[in-house]
């Protein structure tokens, strides 16, 4: 299981998020205090999150979309997907409590690591 190697970990954070766009923004993202798409408030939020801790393999993945440029259509998803590989430092929210799917709780993960 990747939380008993180590590839999950529990961390806290906190970000701007946009209800509507159900979306976390930076604080240079935003257009005089509010969301930069829809131009609604925002609200600062703190939470606790298991993080899937993408750093082992971001340089990895970043050559090989690099060197295979057709890999993620359109271009600008390619974009997308190398701007949060390069600008990622906390990882990748998988979801709230990783043992809430043995309690039976209503939160799962669908992972695909080739």
């Amino acid at each position: 299981m990747l939380l008993d190697r180590g590839e999950i970990e529990k961390r806290s954070y906190a970000g701007w998020y946009c209800t509507p766009d159900e979306r976390f923004w930076t604080e240079k993202d935003l257009v005089e205090g509010n969301c930069p798409d829809c131009g609604r408030p925002v609200e600062q939020i703190h939470e606790e999150n298991y993080f899937f801790l993408m750093s082992k393999y971001q340089e990895r993945l970043i050559k090989h979309i690099d060197d295979n440029p057709d890999y993620i259509l359109p271009e600008t998803r390619r974009n997308e997907v190398l701007g949060f590989l390069k600008h990622n430092t906390l990882g990748t929210s998988v979801f709230p409590d990783p043992n809430s799917v043995l309690r039976g709780g209503s939160h799962f993960l669908l992972m695909r690591i080739s």
